[in-house]
Order: C-alpha cells, then structure tokens, then sequence
C-alpha cells in the first residue's frame, strides 16, 4: 500500500495570496485543522494551520503572562476586522514547511514520518506538484482496513 493508494486527491488548499479572513472561513466550514498552501504552479508553499489564526489574535509576546483573567471585559486587545482585512495566508503561515513525499511511499514510511516529524499530514508530490493529501485518519483508516481484509481472506 503506497501513498498512492491512501491519498485524498479532491482535497482543499489554499494559496499565498488568499486573503485570510476567507482562508479561515475555508477552514471553518471544511471542519479542518489545517489547509494546505499550494502556489499557482501547484508547488507545495507551506501549511496553515488553525493556531495560525489564533495567533493574529493573540500577539506572542502575552503567552509568557500566567493569564489575562487581570483584564477588563471591555478590554479589547486587538480589532479582529481590522487586522484581518488586509493579512493574507502568506502573512501568518510562518517558515513551516509542507512536509512532501512521492506518491510510491510506502504506508508504514509514511507513519513513521509522521510520527516521528510530529505531523498530520503529507502532501503527495508527483512531478514537482502536489497531487494528494495524507492526513492521520486516512493513514490508520487504510492500514486497518487492508489488515482486516487480510485477516478476513484467510
């Protein structure tokens, strides 16, 4: 079993340039954790993910404060529409990397990727483009799946 065989090839993505406010609607109503970043020539470009967005709207610099309990409830620390309005997904992703592997990996290569990189997701690359998606779920969904159908035919 290879990527190949695993792979979401009708999978959702984002680009650079989307404006972010609808890269997070994206996200929200695909029920997803986490959108890949493809460029126009569909070259893996990077990963957003849903602390991306929880980070514009929670500067780094309060994460070393116990809590922020201390403040007003009428205390806005940031205008969501404001901010928002002009980042792009290019603006939040960071230097995080979308992990890539070909489409001939082999199914228990890609767990060990996974587990040992600490991600969810692979993007399948043929050719210098992304083809596909490998999330955790589809990886344990196939691999229980092929060794139950293998226990069953003998």
């Amino acid at each position: 079993m290879t990527a190949k065989d695993i792979m979401e090839a009708d999978f959702v993505c984002v680009q650079p340039d989307m404006p972010l406010k609808q890269a997070a609607e994206l996200m929200t109503e695909q029920h997803t954790l986490l959108l890949p970043v493809i460029d126009e020539e569909g070259r893996g470009y990077g990963i957003l993910m849903e602390v991306d967005l929880l980070r514009v709207v929670l500067p780094k610099y309060l994460d070393n404060l116990a809590s922020l309990n201390f403040l007003p409830e009428s205390c806005d620390l940031f205008d969501l529409d404001t901010k928002v309005a002009n980042l792009k997904v290019r603006d939040v992703i960071g230097d995080r990397e979308l992990y890539t592997i070909s489409e001939d990996t082999k199914a228990m290569e890609i767990a060990h990727i996974m587990l040992t990189e600490q991600i969810s997701s692979v993007a399948v690359e043929k050719d210098g483009k992304i083809i596909g998606l490998v999330t955790r779920g589809n990886l344990v969904r196939h691999i229980f799946e092929y060794t139950l159908c293998e226990e069953e035919q003998q």
